[in-house]
């Protein structure tokens, strides 16, 4: 079934937005700069490339013209919903009309606090958001009417209609995650007054996620970290335990001296780019490999007080492998997705599927897989990795070792906010669908190979990503 995403009538009770002044940040065309929010919501309100005055960004020898090309639009995409956004006025970005002058980019943004407290009308959709680091926990939950001028549509005859454990429903679809979706109609809530229009209506807080018990240091609901110096540890790896259900989150990174705040000058990779591809790397797997080489930072070992630490979370969550149950929250292996069988209580892992049969053809029986060529779980050879829109579509294995490439899981679509978070996320059910065969027809054997997008798109106007698992065996 088709939802369309059209929220008319969503009244936010109470928005908690703090007074906040507008800030501004300038950039130098060619330069780099984050803006920051500290945990609040950035909001841009506006922005722009080129030049208004005659001193901003200015270097002697430099022509000066009045020349500006409208930015708030791909600013607004890049930062939306996030607490620090990292930006780089480039041309290339945001346009070349100005060319005979020194450009500049102009960001004027506030800080908001996520709304708290908010009113879904009957049949439309609205998402629940905390910010980075915390999760959702529901205080009150409503479905109903108790007066005649919320909502104003339709028969509001009946003030006095609600349902039952509408507040327990919610804590089961919601409590524990970063962000959730939730409808005000259909069966969810029952129907308490036939004709009557109702609406859903919930306060909800944000709080710190507690984390598994950590062999690293003492307080458990702290964020695990390591320190790596490169000379001595050139490679380690990241773990979250599998048993307790907690896969990995890398919260940030740093690297340089004893000012663990910012980049050394003369890095060959900044901490926004190296934090880019940790996530892309790691999060969401139970145990993860890191080798600094390939983030090319080994270059620095000449000076041994340089060393990369990452700070990262055992969050509760599905590994890779896994799809989550809308309801119940359970995990399912992804094998289990769309395969025609309902194997969630709710059956959302029959969402979103392209197939229009309803019986399947019995599947093939299964080889027995070579032990030799399959490596552990902590295999430092075992790789699982997001490709984002604009990576390259590569998978490589080590020359050096005769090794080739074995996929086990390949899918395309977008199931987070948080994974490749650039360009149009207008949905997060967008398959995953499985394109584990064409992957492996294309890659199992080889040194290197490029993967492609399937043919159909599982949700046009979204931005995707490829989510793959696959090791380095020993060519035979």
């Amino acid at each position: 079934m088709d939802y369309r995403f059209e929220i008319v009538c969503i009244f936010l009770l109470q928005t908690m937005i703090m007074a906040s002044q507008d800030v501004t940040k300038v950039i130098c065309e060619n330069e780099k700069s984050t803006i920051d929010c500290n945990g609040r919501e950035i909001v841009i309100v506006d922005a722009y490339f080129g030049r208004r005055d005659g001193t901003t960004c200015l270097k002697a020898g430099q022509k000066s013209e009045s020349c500006e090309t409208g930015a708030k639009s791909a600013v607004t995409q890049k930062c939306f919903r996030r607490q620090s956004c990292y930006l780089e006025a480039k041309s290339s970005t945001f346009g070349t009309e100005c060319t005979n002058t020194a450009n500049y980019l102009s960001v004027t943004y506030r800080c908001k606090d996520y709304p708290t407290s908010l009113v879904i009308c009957q049949n439309y959709q609205a998402k629940l958001i905390c910010p980075q680091n915390q999760q959702i926990q529901i205080t009150k939950g409503f479905f109903g009417r108790s007066n005649k001028v919320t909502c104003f549509i339709g028969n509001v005859g009946n003030t006095k209609c609600s349902a039952s454990g509408v507040q327990q429903k919610l804590r089961t679809l919601c409590n524990g995650k970063r962000e959730c979706s939730l409808s005000a109609g259909g069966n969810m809530f029952g129907n308490p007054c036939p004709g009557i229009t109702k609406y859903l209506e919930l306060q909800y807080k944000c709080v710190s996620i507690k984390l598994a018990p950590s062999p690293v240091i003492a307080n458990k609901d702290q964020p695990r970290w390591k320190m790596l110096t490169f000379c001595k540890t050139p490679d380690f790896k990241l773990r979250c335990y599998k048993k307790y259900g907690r896969v990995i989150e890398v919260v940030r990174v740093m690297h340089g001296k004893t000012n663990l705040g910012t980049c050394t000058k003369g890095n060959t990779a900044t901490c926004e780019s190296v934090l880019s591809k940790l996530r892309r790397q790691c999060d969401d797997t139970h145990i993860c490999p890191i080798k600094p080489a390939s983030f090319g930072l080994v270059d620095l070992c000449h000076d041994k007080s340089k060393y990369l630490k990452i700070t990262y979370k055992c969050k509760i969550g599905c590994s890779r492998s896994q799809f989550e149950c809308r309801s119940d929250r359970t995990c399912k292996p992804d094998s289990f997705k769309c395969n025609g069988k309902r194997e969630c209580s709710d059956g959302s892992d029959e969402d979103n599927c392209f197939s229009t049969t309803t019986t399947q053809p019995p599947a093939p029986p299964q080889q027995p897989q070579q032990p030799s060529n399959i490596p552990a779980e902590d295999d430092e050879d075992v790789m699982n990795i997001h490709i984002c829109i604009d990576d390259d579509p590569t998978l490589k294995c080590d020359k050096t070792k005769n090794a080739v490439i074995d996929v086990k899981q390949a899918t395309y679509g977008r199931n987070s906010v948080r994974t490749c978070p650039m360009g149009n996320i207008g949905t997060t059910s967008c398959g995953p669908v499985n394109i584990l065969p064409d992957v492996k027809k294309s890659c199992n054997g080889k040194q290197a190979c490029s993967i492609y997008a399937p043919a159909k798109d599982p949700c046009m106007g979204t931005t995707k990503y490829f989510k793959i698992r696959y090791s380095c065996i020993k060519r035979n």
